[in-house]
C-alpha cells in the first residue's frame, strides 16, 4: 500500500509491487487489487471475516469449493488458511457423520455363544459345556430391569426354562463307581508290592489323611513273605478303584505296552463326520435330481412356461398341455410334441 502511494522502498521490491498490484480508488477508499486476475487483494487483519462468508454462501461445503469460491472473489488468499479456518468450523463439525461405535463385550460374547458351527449343527458353548449357553444377554437384562437381585426371586417362568435346557442337553453318563473293590492281585516281587504300597501313602497323600477316609480307601493289605531263594509272591490287595487305576498304569508302563485311549476330541469329531455325511448326501440327492430329468409319457398332461415376450395377449404364465408324441435323438435326450 506505502508503495504504490508514496513509491517507498527498494527498487527490486517496488518493480515487484508495481508488477503484481495495482492501487483502485472507489469513492473514498483506496483498494489494492490484482492485476492478474483483477480481484481486490485481502489484508491479513480481513483473512477470516472474507473466508468465513465465503464458505458461509456455499452452505458450509468442503475444503475444495471454499477455496474455488475465495478464488473467484478475491486474490493472494493462502490454501493453508481456508484449510486452517475449515478445522476450526463448529457447524462443519457437527454436521461430519461420524462410524458407529463399535460393539461392547456382553453382546460379543453373546454372538459368540449362540453363532452355530455347521460343521456339527452346535454352538461353541454347547461343545465345550455339553449344554446350552445361560448367558443369555436379553433374559439378563430383563430381570435386571425388573430389579429381581435375589435368587429366592426369581420367576418360576424363568427357573423352569433352566430346568428343561438341564434335562434337554444332559449327556453324561454317570456311572457307578463303588467305593470299596476287592481285588486279588498277583505281583511279581515283593520289592515291587513296597513300591504300589509306598506310592499309595506318600507322604503328600499322608498329611491330609483321615481316620475315616483310610478306612475306605485301604482296609486291609496283607502281605505273606516267603523265604529269601524265593522271587515270586501273592498278595491280596483290597483297595479303592482310583488304587485299582494307578496300579494298573504302572504295570502297563512297566511291561512297556502302549494303552490306546480315545482323545478328548472324539466325540467332536463323530458329530462333525456325521454332520458332514448327512450334508453330502442331502447335496448328493440334489444333484441326482438335477441330472436324472423328469420323464414324461403319452398323454401326459403338463405345463408349458409361457415366456414374457409371447404373453400379449394372455395373462396366464403356464399353459396347460398334452403329451401326443415323443421322439427320441441318439444323445438320450426325448422331443416331446404337446397338444
Amino acid at each position: 500500500m506505502l508503495v504504490l502511494k508514496d513509491g517507498r522502498g527498494e527498487a527490486q521490491f517496488k518493480f515487484w509491487v508495481h508488477k503484481h498490484f495495482k492501487l483502485v480508488t472507489i469513492g473514498e477508499l483506496q483498494v489494492v487489487y490484482g492485476i492478474k486476475s483483477n480481484n481486490p487483494v485481502i489484508t491479513y487483519e480481513q483473512l477470516y471475516t472474507t473466508i468465513k462468508e465465503c464458505h458461509e454462501r456455499l452452505g458450509h461445503h468442503g475444503r475444495d469449493k471454499t477455496w474455488r469460491e475465495a478464488r473467484q472473489q478475491y486474490c493472494w488468499i493462502p490454501f493453508d488458511v481456508v484449510v486452517i479456518f475449515l478445522s476450526q468450523c463448529d457447524v462443519c463439525w457437527n454436521c461430519k457423520g461420524f462410524p458407529k461405535p463399535i460393539a461392547g463385550l456382553a453382546p460379543t460374547v453373546y454372538a459368540m455363544n449362540t453363532s452355530g458351527a455347521k460343521s456339527i449343527n452346535k454352538t461353541p458353548y454347547e461343545v465345550v459345556f455339553g449344554q446350552k449357553s445361560r448367558s443369555d444377554f436379553k433374559m439378563w437384562e430383563l430381570l435386571s430391569e425388573a430389579g429381581i437381585e435375589d435368587e429366592e426371586k426369581l420367576p418360576q417362568e424363568f427357573i423352569d426354562a433352566l430346568n428343561e435346557v438341564d434335562h434337554d442337553e444332559c449327556n453324561v453318563v454317570d456311572l457307578p463307581t463303588p467305593c470299596i473293590q476287592e481285588v486279588s492281585t498277583p505281583v511279581p516281587s515283593a520289592h515291587y508290592s513296597k513300591q504300589v504300597i509306598n506310592t499309595i501313602m506318600s507322604p503328600r497323600t499322608t498329611n491330609n489323611f483321615e481316620p475315616s477316609q483310610s478306612s475306605l480307601l485301604l482296609n486291609t493289605i496283607s502281605h505273606k513273605e516267603n523265604d529269601t531263594e524265593s522271587t515270586e509272591s501273592n498278595e491280596d490287595i483290597i483297595c479303592s478303584s482310583s488304587t485299582l487305576n494307578s496300579i494298573d498304569d504302572m504295570n502297563g508302563n512297566n511291561n512297556g505296552d502302549d494303552i490306546s485311549t480315545p482323545g478328548r476330541h472324539k466325540k467332536i469329531r463323530d458329530e462333525a463326520e456325521e454332520a458332514y455325511m448327512k450334508t453330502i448326501a442331502k447335496r448328493q440327492k440334489l444333484y441326482d435330481d438335477a441330472q436324472h430329468l423328469r420323464q414324461f409319457q403319452i398323454g401326459d398332461l403338463v405345463g408349458l412356461r409361457i415366456d414374457k415376450v409371447d404373453r400379449t395377449n394372455t395373462t396366464s404364465k403356464i399353459l396347460p398341455c398334452k403329451v401326443i408324441s415323443i421322439q427320441s435323438s441318439s444323445d438320450n435326450i426325448n422331443t416331446y410334441s404337446l397338444d
